[in-house]
């Protein structure tokens, strides 16, 4: 008796191990490869906001980006302040463009949730850090600021809700 529970047993272990080996060869999940230099459209150079539309607030920002040992490096320079660090990228599917973050960066306010009669819902937030923008078709956009639901101000040194900077 001990052996025909131990054959069946052995035989139900091989079925199990020869099933998992069939369902291997089609993977359940799908893999994100990393994002490397070579499938990044060219991001280096200096992109700045576009000082002759009308519709754009007079705002002095300008961000250089450049690939530095397989990494690419920002420096931010507005009126008041420059600042540099580490650019981090992950690919947006839905354009087909990247997002972008200029790592190292405090933002200028946060309050995060509002309640109705717009105070904040909690009582001290800690400032958010890296300003995050959508990297498309050779121009940067940041949404600068929120709304009556989500206060938030990303770069206090331009007062427009999208800062929209284009590589020149």
């Amino acid at each position: 008796m001990n052996k025909f529970i131990l054959l069946c047993t052995l035989l139900l272990a091989l079925a199990c191990k020869e099933r998992e080996s069939k369902n291997n060869t089609t993977p359940k999940t799908k893999t994100v490869a990393p994002i490397s230099n070579e499938s990044v459209f060219n991001i280096e150079g200096i992109y700045k906001i576009d000082t002759d539309s009308a519709e754009t607030a007079y705002c002095n920002i300008e961000i250089s980006i450049k690939k530095v040992n397989k990494e690419y490096h920002y420096e931010l320079k507005t009126e008041k302040r420059k600042l540099s660090g580490v650019v981090t990228l992950k690919h947006n599917e839905q354009n087909n463009g990247y997002y972008i973050t200029l790592e190292g960066i405090e933002w200028s306010e946060y309050e995060g949730s509002l309640d109705k009669e717009g105070e904040a819902k909690e009582d001290s937030l800690e400032l958010p850090v890296g300003i995050q923008g959508v990297l498309s078709n050779n121009e940067i956009t940041i949404q600068n600021y929120g709304n009556s639901m989500n206060y938030y101000v990303q770069l206090s040194d331009c007062d427009e809700k999208y800062i929209i900077l284009e590589k020149k």
